[in-house]
């Protein structure tokens, strides 16, 4: 800003406004988007991207379909397969002795996912030996991500109601299993939520201090 007397008057100058520019780093350019920021602001506009569903279907996976991934060593559909199959409706023990196998298969990555979907969906849910059979696979796989599930569902298994209370005091959703289905457990204003993937079921179901 510039003040210049004028015969008795003081004129002040208002300098020109910068004009707002765009710094490309890696092609070492400098582009002008606007002569001002006014002009800038101007400029902008809300896009309202409507995005098209149609056509869009999400997979779901039957036993048909992980013993047919199975014969075709269809990798990349086995692993998509068995994150879904075990959060679904399945029949428990048919899966957890089809993991056994899997738990072995040649693929890395196949038997990761393995890992991950006992850790993550089942630890609460297959029979004891099953469990313990998997746990041993995962300990003894050459893959140190896989041995690292065996160590989280021990861990898993282990967990006590005081170690539940102290995670979701710590604003944690604690993730439970009862009668083979899935359950969400978190806390707002001191109140703990039980819900499951779709809908809060129960409300408010307990106060602690």
């Amino acid at each position: 800003m510039e003040t210049v007397i004028l015969g008795s008057h003081l004129i002040t100058a208002m300098p020109p406004l910068p004009p707002i520019v765009y710094v490309d780093v890696d092609l070492e350019q400098i582009i002008q988007i606007a002569d001002s920021f006014e002009e800038f602001l101007k400029n902008l506009y809300l896009e309202n991207e409507e995005f098209d569903f149609e056509g869009m279907e999400v997979k779901e996976y039957n036993k048909q379909d992980l013993e047919k991934f199975i014969q075709e060593d269809n990798v990349d559909e086995l692993i998509r397969a068995i994150p879904d199959l075990s959060q679904g409706d399945v029949d428990l023990k048919w899966f957890g002795n089809l993991l056994i196998t899997l738990s072995n298969y040649h693929d890395g990555y196949v038997r990761c996912c393995v890992a991950n979907s006992v850790w993550y969906s089942l630890t609460y849910r297959l029979d004891d030996e099953i469990l313990h059979s998997l746990i041993e696979n995962f300990k003894n796989d050459v893959d140190s991500e896989v041995r690292m599930y065996a160590e989280l569902a021990i861990e898993k298994m282990n967990y006590s109601f005081e170690q539940l209370k102290q995670d979701v005091y710590k604003g944690e959703t604690v993730i439970l299993s009862f009668q083979d289905k899935i359950y969400h457990v978190n806390e707002h204003s001191n109140q703990w939520h039980l819900s499951d993937y779709q809908s809060d079921l129960l409300g408010k179901v307990g106060y602690f201090r």
